[in-house]
């Protein structure tokens, strides 16, 4: 057994480096570590070939650059092509800087956005999308790096760190105590197969929760949502996750102006009416939460998880998802029957409620 050093160089700097010396690797007059050199090489011929279908030349020579225009990595392949690196370990991309660092270089270019940490599906979706980089999550690393044969002490190190990484997000049915690996495993395999869904981090005054969203459907004055939750601090202080798991229905209101003492009040009343309104039609399937907080996003009912598996070894995110058909089912009737009162309402001129 041996440290790794990738244990204690943690930050999105030190994987920049690690990215910019495995890609120099790829440069001809880097026979040292041929293994090395080949999978390099390797890499980098796949994800160029994904945007730039008819570049064939063999790659001869990689100049590295870090930071320029604010690029993490930018390498030239061959004096003629870029390469863009984006790198995120657990921090998301913000505002324009994809966009910003494609302005900056001339085509022909290659756009790559790695990320070690983990990403939701809609933000990949959106970045290769919308921003036109190739994502490189993990998983993808894992797949270039793991054939390579090379001993390097560096590379393996990087690899080995990755691969515990990996397999410590997938390990949520083998312990009761979560880490916040395993929840986003969790959370990533639901995502998989509740459509429209998408986790996310959600920062309060109780040290956050990770959060997956799914089944948004408009009301006349506000929208519903469901939302698995699971708080932060259970994870910090190994709290076994099905004591504070919970399916929550959640409600956030329309184009809300400036927050006041008035808003607060009509938060206030909007968040006990549709709890009311929403436990009477959901017929037994949730209860009211403990407390009803005013807030900007109001929880108005739920359910604990132990609905949904009685402990980790049982968990079975096929039967998890045919267990939330009914509440998915209870959001939408209820908003289609909300929508069918305001029309009558209209027409009668009498409230909904």
């Amino acid at each position: 057994m041996r440290p790794n050093l990738f244990d204690y160089a943690t930050s999105e700097l030190s994987q920049d480096a690690f990215l910019a010396w495995f890609c120099r690797w790829a440069d001809e007059l880097m026979t040292d570590d041929t293994e090395l050199q080949a999978c390099a090489r390797t890499f980098l011929q796949k994800y160029i070939a994904i945007q730039l279908t008819d570049y064939s030349e063999e790659i001869r020579t990689v100049e590295v650059r870090r930071q320029y225009e604010h690029i993490d990595v930018l390498l030239t392949i061959n004096k003629d092509l870029s390469v863009i690196i984006e790198d995120k370990v657990h921090t998301y991309k913000h505002g324009d800087q994809l966009k910003r660092y494609s302005e900056a270089i001339d085509d022909p270019k290659v756009k790559l956005y790695i990320k070690t940490g983990d990403e939701s599906e809609e933000q990949k979706k959106r970045i290769e999308e919308v921003d036109k980089y190739t994502v490189i999550t993990r998983a993808d690393l894992l797949q270039s790096l793991e054939s390579c044969k090379s001993e390097n002490e560096i590379f393996r190190s990087f690899v080995d760190r990755l691969r515990g990484w990996e397999d410590a997000t997938h390990s949520y049915r083998q312990s009761d105590v979560w880490s916040t690996a395993q929840l986003i495993g969790f959370y990533k395999d639901l995502e998989r197969v509740l459509p429209n869904s998408k986790w996310s981090y959600v920062s309060n005054p109780n040290k956050g929760n990770h959060v997956l969203n799914w089944t948004w459907v408009t009301l006349p004055d506000c929208k519903m949502y469901l939302e698995f939750s699971f708080p932060q601090w259970c994870a910090a202080k190994k709290i076994p996750y099905l004591d504070h798991f919970k399916l929550l229905v959640k409600i956030t209101a329309l184009n809300e102006p400036r927050y006041d003492e008035h808003q607060k009040a009509l938060r206030r009343e909007l968040l006990h009416k549709h709890s009311k309104a929403f436990i009477a039609h959901a017929n037994g399937l949730v209860h009211r939460p403990h407390v009803l907080r005013p807030g900007r996003y109001m929880t108005i009912a739920e359910v604990g998880g132990k609905h949904f598996a009685k402990d980790s070894a049982s968990i079975d995110v096929m039967k998890i998802a045919e267990l939330l058909h009914p509440y998915e089912e209870a959001v939408r009737s209820y908003a289609d029957e909300l929508s069918r009162l305001c029309k009558l309402s209209y027409n009668t001129q009498t409230h909904p409620f």
